[in-house]
């Protein structure tokens, strides 16, 4: 955060059939300095995606070193 582009967006693989899900990814975010990290936030979201429903949002946490603005 706060980039709204695509190229700061990374999404995990959709884990299918199951009631509980294990992800274990790695994500990297290349160009970002130690300074710019006070004034950055890492926000994860978990959404449920149903073929014959709406998008659920499960839960979110929003991580920070400073202000996150």
């Amino acid at each position: 955060m706060p980039e709204k582009g695509k190229t700061s967006k990374h999404k995990t693989n959709i884990c299918r059939r199951t009631s509980n899900p294990i992800w274990n990814f790695t994500f990297i975010f290349d160009g970002i300095t130690h300074q710019e990290l006070k004034e950055r936030a890492l926000e994860l979201a978990i959404w449920n995606h149903d073929r014959l429903a709406t998008k659920e949002f499960l839960g979110g946490i929003r991580l920070n070193l400073g202000t996150g603005m």
